[in-house]
């Protein structure tokens, strides 16, 4: 017997009692191990793409009601303008109101000026009526006071 050792395994099966050849139960249970590591790998990995596949659902969900609410916030946003714009033509109408309101306050500010003024030439000219009068009744008075006199010196001399 030799007691060489050459890298073939056929080579070492019968010449030497330290090369030990491996049986086929060896082999089998290796298989077996590598088999069983495989399946828990593929489980592991099954579970992983399992994972992904629910984090792109939840991630999909996401997005959709993502959208949804950027669809409801363009809506709101439409809708805050259309009123914005509301607003606007109320607010020009108001202001338009406000003129007319203003330009009658104006013009009733002008008319009660034009009649405070008439109302102070109408006191003036009474006024001025008043004297006129307290005049006339003076002269009238002298008149009278003459005649008076007239009267009684013709009834004297008769």
């Amino acid at each position: 017997m030799s007691f060489s050792r050459s890298r073939s395994p056929s080579s070492c099966i019968w010449r030497s009692k330290r090369c030990r050849p491996r049986g086929f139960a060896v082999v089998a249970s290796e298989a077996r191990g590598l088999a069983q590591r495989s399946a828990q790998a593929a489980d592991e990995i099954k579970t992983l793409i399992e994972k992904s596949v629910s984090s792109v659902e939840q991630g999909s969900n996401l997005v959709d009601s993502a959208g949804s609410i950027i669809n409801e916030m363009v809506v709101s946003a439409q809708q805050v303008s259309e009123l914005i714009a509301e607003i606007a033509v109320a607010s020009q109408q108001q202001s338009a109101g406000v003129e007319e309101v203003n330009s009658a306050i104006s013009k009733m500010d002008s008319v009660t000026r034009e009649n405070l003024t008439r109302v102070e030439a109408a006191a003036a000219a009474a006024h001025a009526l008043e004297q006129e009068s307290d005049q006339l009744n003076q002269a009238v008075s002298r008149f009278r006071i003459i005649r008076a006199l007239d009267q009684d010196t013709a009834a004297a001399s008769t």
